[in-house]
Parts: C-alpha cells; sequence; structure tokens
C-alpha cells in the first residue's frame, strides 16, 4: 500500500466541536473534506452549518447586511464560513450587499474596464472587490465578459499546435511544457483541437516484448477497464509511492501506444483501517487490439488465467507477474495469485512446470510459493527483466 493518513478522531471530535466545517478541519489536518465528512459521520456529529449559532440569531445577519457589511465582512465577524452564509442567504431570502465597496462613480469606472475587455479579476483587485461583486455588476447591466483565456494562459499556443500536430499525447505535451495533463487536456478542448475519439481509435498493434509484459502484469496488478461510452478496453495499474520508479519503467514500455504515469491521492479512506492512500498509475488508452485479450481475462466479468494467452507467457512475464505481486520467503520466492481459483492455478502449476521446469505449490490463501529447489531456476529466468528498484524482492 501507499503512504498513508492516519486520523486522530478525538481531534476531528473537538474541532467539530468548536463549529468548525468538514472543510476548515480537512484544511488544517491536511485531509480532503470528503474524509472528515464520513469520519464525522460515523462519529454521530451533524455537519457545522446545523450547527453554527448564527442559525438561531438570522436577525443579526440581517442587520449587518443593513449595515452595510460584505458577505466577507459578516463572515469575518461571526466566524461562519462562506457556503454556511450562502445558505442562510438563500433559506431566509436575504440580499447581499455587494455595491457597499463601491461608490457609483466607482462602478461606472468597474464596468467601462468591463467593456475594454478587463477580466473580473483584474477589476476586483483594483478597487478591492471581490470577482463576484464585479460579475453581479456586469449582470445586473447586461455587460458581457469580455474574458479571453490567452491572457492568463500559461500555454505557448504556438509551440502547443506544433507538438499536438506530432501527435503527442496530453500527458507527453505536458511533460514537455511543464503542465499536468489536465491542464493541456482543458487549453486543448477550449482551443478546438480535437482528437479522434477511442470509441473508434485506430488499432495499435503490440509487439511481441509489450504482449510478454502484459501478460504478466495482467496477471499482476493490472486491470482492463471499458470506459463509459468506449467500444474499446483501456489499462490501469496503480502502484504505490515507493514504486513510482517501477510505474514509470513499466509506462516506457508502452509509451508508442500513448502510456502515461499519474500520481493518484485516493480521497476516501480504506473502509478496513480508515487510512487515505497515494499511488502511481499506468494508464494505456483504450485500443482495438486488446478485444481479444479483454474477452479472454474477463469472460464472465470476473478476471480469470486466459489459458489460451498462455502462448505469449515467457520469463518475461514471469518476472512482470512477480514483480507486480511476488515477495522474497526464506528459501525462495511467493506470488500472490489469491484472486484465481485453485482449478485455474492447477492449470497454471501445469505450465510452469512443463515449460520452465519449475515446481510450486498453492497454499491455502490460493497463494503461489515456488519450491526452494526451483528458486535459482526461477531467478536466473527473472532477474535480466527485474527493474533496478524491484530487485529487493528477489535478493
Amino acid at each position: 500500500m501507499g503512504k498513508s493518513i492516519a486520523l486522530d478522531l478525538n481531534l476531528v471530535k473537538s474541532l467539530c466541536e468548536q463549529g468548525l466545517s468538514d472543510t476548515q478541519i480537512g484544511k488544517r489536518l491536511e485531509v480532503n473534506r470528503k474524509v472528515i465528512s464520513r469520519w464525522r459521520k460515523q462519529l454521530g456529529i451533524a455537519p457545522a452549518s446545523k450547527r453554527h449559532p448564527a442559525w438561531d440569531n438570522i436577525d443579526q445577519i440581517k442587520r449587518l447586511f443593513d449595515a452595510g457589511k460584505s458577505g466577507a465582512e459578516i463572515c469575518g465577524i461571526l466566524g461562519l464560513s462562506h457556503s454556511t452564509l450562502a445558505e442562510i442567504k438563500k433559506k431566509y431570502s436575504i440580499k447581499g450587499n455587494f455595491e457597499t465597496k463601491m461608490s457609483k462613480e466607482d462602478v461606472e469606472r468597474a464596468m467601462q474596464m468591463a467593456r475594454e475587455g478587463y477580466m473580473d479579476s483584474e477589476i476586483a483587485k483594483k478597487f478591492g472587490v471581490t470577482d463576484g461583486a464585479i460579475f453581479n455588476h456586469r449582470k445586473c447591466k447586461g455587460i458581457t465578459s469580455l474574458f479571453d483565456y490567452s491572457k492568463v494562459s500559461k500555454i505557448d499556443n504556438t509551440k502547443f499546435e506544433e507538438l499536438f500536430h506530432q501527435g503527442l499525447t496530453d500527458a507527453e505535451i505536458g511533460n514537455i511544457l511543464g503542465m499536468s495533463s489536465d491542464g493541456i487536456y482543458a487549453h486543448r478542448v477550449r482551443h478546438g483541437y480535437l482528437r479522434e475519439s477511442y470509441a473508434v481509435a485506430k488499432p495499435k498493434e503490440l509487439s511481441e516484448f509489450q504482449k510478454q509484459v502484459l501478460l504478466g502484469t495482467m496477471l499482476g496488478d493490472a486491470s482492463f477497464r471499458m470506459g463509459k461510452g468506449s467500444l474499446n478496453p483501456a489499462i490501469t495499474c496503480a502502484h504505490c509511492i515507493k514504486q513510482k520508479e517501477y510505474c514509470e519503467y513499466k509506462t516506457s514500455i508502452f509509451e508508442n501506444l500513448g502510456a502515461y504515469c499519474k500520481y493518484h491521492k485516493r480521497n476516501t479512506p480504506d473502509k478496513r483501517n480508515g487510512i487515505c492512500y497515494e499511488d502511481y498509475t499506468m494508464f494505456v488508452p483504450s485500443n482495438p487490439e486488446l478485444i481479444n485479450w479483454y474477452k479472454a481475462f474477463y469472460p464472465n466479468g470476473k478476471k480469470v488465467i486466459p489459458i489460451e494467452l498462455l502462448r505469449y507467457f515467457t520469463e518475461v512475464s514471469l518476472a512482470f507477474m512477480f514483480m507486480d505481486d511476488g515477495s522474497r520467503t526464506r528459501s525462495s520466492i511467493k506470488i500472490a495469485t489469491n484472486c484465481f481459483t485453485r482449478e485455474e492455478l492447477k492449470i497454471f502449476q501445469h505450465f510452469l512446470r512443463n515449460k520452465f521446469n519449475i515446481e510450486t505449490t498453492i497454499h491455502g490463501d490460493n497463494g503461489l510459493y515456488f519450491k526452494s529447489k526451483s528458486f535459482q531456476i526461477v531467478k536466473s529466468l527473472i532477474e535480466p527483466y527485474i527493474c533496478n528498484c524491484m530487485k529487493y524482492k528477489i535478493n
């Protein structure tokens, strides 16, 4: 598993009782607000918006608005979050005072800037108000924003266009321009640089080596995914933070298929221990060449050992299967094949014996253990293909 985040539930309870929102507690504990929400519910504590004393003193909020206070000022005075104040305003139909900080002359000058093409954030900064205040003034006066993303974009569009026409993926362009793949995607779609849909993507043939690697990692940590509306399967494979180098190495093997590696932080805790994990995930985009592989691995929606694909299984496959799910024992190695049935594993045992002269046993947890007399055979077969960061598993 990856890096964990342990929560002090007594501290969470104490902060809730102080009236802090899930977002405020999350920021203080450096945890996603959804994690706080989950544990707050298990502790039987109501959300902050229903606990704050301001809900029992609506007249005070109305008086503050009548006195010309802005929403931000009221939040500061009462210790409210902006979302809670928004809930109160909506429920009791309270109108905000977005004009209170600007004179009529200021408003006219601000609207003239809007007509000249200035962004709401630029105007707001000049007059010391929020973006929302300028937005509201524009709407009231029917002025359309002339906002231009090119004014704030960090992307050199000329360079982006050159890389796009080279057929590079969003992740590859992002690496070159120092941007995230999500940022490149947003820029591409915003400016009309559309790609061919993966649902009707052209097949990209796998090399023999890629087939050997794919078979090994599919028997390990990898899985096929059929996206919504997709006609073809994609590949995903997650590894813990410490195995970043291995994930990037595996990704490089499928680079010509559009593969990329991405950091991922889980928002929800593991149900078994209440811990959130981080990982690096390899993604290989949808490819019609993978349809038969998908059908072989998931004939009934559950992952199996595809006997018909074992013709691609070599020492390379064994190495990647071991790096994904293997570990060292006192005198040999084992692979966590617990998700497969005993009947499947018996066939796989027979295959290993016939092809490599490797003897194995199946334990009660359906883990595959390699007999000590076969250890040197296994080691000599897989060692040339073991990634440097994974060699600890075999030495």
